[in-house]
């Protein structure tokens, strides 16, 4: 990937991904990491905003063995890897499929309010990736669906979605209580973080402008907020 191409991307996030992405992940690995990778372009690391979206950016492209470092201005920051949904990315451009699966893994860790939570990162598609593995008893302490996120934070035209079940009141209640809101729908339709709220997670629903998804991450949370 060129300096350029890798530079955009940062930027765009940057722009993009306004509120702070700030969840956890239950399932992570949390591996030691055995390689480093250098970013070609320091300037990508210039400002806190950028940092940030290096470093959601890295955990969800990047697998746990693998840790991107970048400087600039004499000092050195590191941004580890983790889920591994484009694994390759530190050496050429993502592919198509894998801009919307580490897209699907941003807006999943997007938080209004900028509180870290744990969350529990799920996919029809586990084997993608070692981050969407579930841990022992991960679904059993995460009971409650949140929604499924995904779009294209690529693209020249970028899109956010989301999909997912009609909450009860008492599950509505829940998710703001854990300060979980960006999948939670407006009269218009669209949620408080900007993104499309396309309702439940039909096949139908995953069509959207010319583009069937498949790369979707559902979010699980606890039932009630951890004490």
């Amino acid at each position: 990937m060129t300096n350029a191409q890798h530079l955009g991307i940062v930027r765009g996030l940057a722009c993009a991904v306004v509120l702070v992405l700030a969840a956890t992940c239950a399932s992570a690995q949390q591996a030691t990491p055995t390689r480093t990778v250098a970013l070609a372009d320091g300037r990508m690391a210039s400002t806190a905003d950028s940092r940030q979206a290096l470093k959601y950016l890295a955990s969800c492209a990047l697998d746990a063995d693998t840790t991107l470092m970048a400087e600039h201005g004499g000092e050195y920051f590191t941004f580890p890897g983790g889920i591994g949904l484009a694994p390759d990315w530190h050496a050429r451009p993502m592919t198509d499929v894998e801009k919307r699966w580490v897209s699907a893994c941003l807006l999943a860790r997007t938080n209004r309010f900028g509180i870290k939570v744990e969350i529990s990162l799920r996919s029809s598609f586990p084997s993608i990736a070692p981050g969407l593995q579930l841990a022992p008893n991960e679904a059993a302490a995460f009971p409650l669906e949140d929604a499924g996120f995904f779009g294209n934070l690529f693209a020249a035209q970028r899109v956010a979605f989301v999909c997912g079940p009609a909450h009860t009141q008492a599950q509505r209640a829940s998710l703001v209580a854990q300060h979980r809101v960006c999948a939670l729908p407006e009269a218009d339709g669209i949620t408080t973080c900007g993104m499309v709220h396309v309702g439940a997670c039909t096949a139908d629903a995953l069509q959207q402008q010319g583009v069937a998804y498949q790369e979707v991450i559902r979010v699980f949370l606890p039932s009630q907020p951890p004490r």
